[in-house]
């Protein structure tokens, strides 16, 4: 509903008021500012155009949609919530609007004229009152929704606010305040000091294997206490000798912990079985008195192989072969990379997701590519991974379903032929010896491409050396029919890649690097480089 005001003494008025047809009132002192009106001419005879835009002045955030929008006034009657739009309004003076929950209202007095378009941008100010806040100790910590904040008198927001107060040796101290408009809340908190209490002990890898590399072969014994103390936690074999101890002389903090790498006092890795970690903690001042304690059981397992491993279009392992060997459960992998074909076309940059859920495991990959014309295409593959056995075998057996897309000319590995998408089922089966294996990979893939599907076979191949630092191996994946060829002829090109993956040190980073090529009857290779660098954890 339009309410126009066309007498002629308020045009009179309005005409002296508004030498650019526009004035601003306050519903409120001390309201949000003037808002900004941008004009343009238009071809709608009888007729004024209205666009209202509302930004909040903290933040810089535009106010918009069903529930975040700020509503819309036309003298005092809702219209909607912004951004609004409205291509006829009848000429006239009108007190346009808007509100927002939270914000302190913006009016503003304006003649709408025909053939003309307005745009009203609107910034609210955020509706404010203040916190005076003081703590005993002075020096504990003040966190106001999550956000530290310092003692003294502190502006906020209107409405409820959470307000958490902790320091180190005392009980800690959560209020709900609620700030009122242009108002202020004191709030004068004591904490009281704090009883020394000790929580579990726990282990980050309940199972490991030392022999893997850097963090991957250790686990972190972590615990927390309330007070100021002492303690030390010592690791204890099978048969209850001593084989580590570390020792906490001086409590100053919530949180402690520990890492331990599983080896004797050589540096060699002790045998499988259960280790029992044990933590006595005291109270100050408590000495010589009953210690609390918490104990914790730790397997090594040296099953529990991890190796770096790719995922290159969302395959495990190699490129052109997905690994079906097992990997722990909880082991995460991911890769930045880039792949490159000559030095004058941007390298295509490339990110790879793999997760171990057991048994299970998933893959992500997404490229982004600049052709030699400086258009721009991604590629993108995701993966499921069901492995046969959790447990390192000489064979091992996988079913491997994978989707993706690939522009034309990939440069970086990817999981469909070029320019089409696919959906694809293989069982990679792979053997091992040592730290040589072999695989093979039979598997057949539906493509699309231009409203058309096309049912090609394929099989892939991979050969590699492996350890708990290192991944280096050949794959390759050949196909047969297509979208264009019949179900038995060859569809080129054949892909080959040469990768190779190290463990920086004791860290968790991985550097990675391959050569793939595109081979093809009659057509000179097609050769790409890529570098990487991730983590494995």
């Amino acid at each position: 509903m339009y309410v126009a005001v066309r007498a002629p003494l308020v045009g009179f008025i309005a005409a002296l008021l508004l030498p650019l047809s526009v004035f601003a009132t306050g519903a409120e002192s001390g309201s949000s500012p003037t808002p900004l009106v941008t004009t343009e001419a238009t071809d709608t005879a009888g007729f004024a155009s209205v666009s209202v835009r509302a930004f909040a002045e903290d933040t810089g955030e535009e106010l918009k949609g069903g529930y975040a929008g700020a509503e819309v006034y036309f003298y005092r009657a809702y219209m909607g919530r912004t951004p609004y739009v409205d291509t006829a309004v009848p000429p006239g003076t009108y007190v346009v609007g808007v509100r927002a929950s939270g914000y302190y209202p913006a009016e503003i007095l304006i003649v709408f004229a025909e053939k003309t378009r307005y745009v009203l941008t609107f910034t609210l100010t955020r509706r404010t009152g203040f916190l005076a806040i003081h703590a005993e100790p002075a020096d504990a910590d003040i966190f106001i929704d999550g956000r530290p904040q310092r003692q003294g008198s502190i502006e906020l927001a209107t409405g409820l606010h959470r307000i958490r107060i902790r320091r180190f040796g005392y009980v800690e101290r959560v209020y709900a305040v609620d700030i009122p408009d242009r108002g202020t809340v004191f709030l004068d908190a004591r904490l009281d000091l704090a009883p020394f209490e000790l929580s579990d002990l726990r282990v980050s890898k309940p199972a490991f294997n030392p022999r893997n590399a850097g963090p991957l072969g250790e686990t972190v014994l972590s615990f927390e206490v309330t007070s100021y103390g002492h303690g030390a936690i010592e690791l204890y074999s099978q048969k209850g000798e001593r084989l580590a101890r570390q020792d906490f002389p001086s409590f100053e903090t919530w949180n402690h912990s520990f890492s331990w790498n599983g080896r004797d006092g050589s540096g060699a890795p002790l045998p499988d079985g259960v280790y029992r970690a044990r933590l006595e903690a005291f109270a100050a001042g408590a000495e010589g008195g009953t210690a609390l304690v918490r104990e914790q059981a730790i397997r090594i397992d040296s099953s529990l192989i991890v190796e770096p491993f790719g995922m290159a279009a969302a395959s495990p392992g190699l490129a052109y072969f997905p690994d079906p060997q097992p990997v722990p459960r909880g082991t995460l992998s991911l890769d930045l990379s880039a792949y490159a074909t000559s030095l004058d076309v941007p390298p295509a940059l490339a990110v790879h997701f793999g997760a171990s859920l057991g048994r299970l495991g998933i893959g992500l990959s997404s490229a982004v590519e600049t052709s030699e014309t400086a258009e721009s295409s991604g590629s993108l593959a995701a993966s499921l991974f069901w492995r046969l056995a959790e447990e390192w075998r000489p064979i091992s057996l996988a079913l491997f379903m994978r989707g993706g897309y690939a522009p034309s000319s990939p440069r970086a590995p990817v999981a469909a032929a070029a320019d089409c998408a696919s959906l694809e089922a293989a069982l990679p089966l792979a053997i091992r010896a040592g730290c040589a294996s072999l695989g093979i990979a039979p598997g057949v893939a539906c493509e699309f491409a231009h409203e058309e599907a096309a049912l090609r076979s394929f099989i892939r191949a991979g050969a590699w050396l492996s350890g708990p630092r290192f991944r280096t191996g050949l794959s390759a994946e050949c196909a047969w029919g297509g979208l264009t060829r019949g179900i038995f002829d060859l569809a080129w090109p054949a892909r080959i890649a040469l990768e190779g993956r190290y463990i920086i040190g004791a860290s968790p980073f991985v550097l990675s690097g391959g050569i793939y090529g595109a081979l093809a009857p009659a057509m000179a290779p097609r050769i790409t480089v890529g570098l990487g660098l991730g983590f494995i954890m």
